[in-house]
């Protein structure tokens, strides 16, 4: 008698282990995935930080082909920092984050999709 209520305190203890490390697995999916995801944001940002300055500098030489303001991409450089500070290169970067994150999350919901549709359909 006594016997099978240890046994089934037993199993009892046994299921209720069982659940809690099916929980902080489940958990330490959930934390890898959310790192997972700041650092594919981690990425944009660096992306867009070294790519803005890029971009200005661009935009700035292409405005300039006609005159002589610029003698090249260094020089345009040089000219903004001594004209308006560092910040200068910078503006406009929070558009760029905000169109990055934008444009990745459309191109890997639109993936999902094409994929589930051309796998399901073949």
């Amino acid at each position: 008698m006594w016997g099978n209520r240890y046994i089934i305190i037993f199993k009892i203890i046994i299921i209720i282990i069982i659940i809690i490390i099916i929980i902080i697995i489940i958990i330490i999916i959930i934390i890898i995935i959310i790192i997972i995801k700041l650092l594919f944001c981690i990425k944009l940002i660096i992306g867009c930080l070294v790519g803005t300055p890029g971009d200005i500098l661009k935009i700035r030489l292409i405005n300039d082909l006609n005159s002589t303001k610029y003698s090249g991409i260094v020089d345009c450089w040089q000219q903004a920092i001594k004209d308006n500070g560092y910040r200068s290169l910078l503006k406009g970067l929070n558009i760029n984050i905000i169109r990055a994150i934008v444009v990745n999350a459309c191109e890997l919901a639109t993936y999902d999709q094409a994929k589930d549709y051309f796998v399901n359909s073949l």
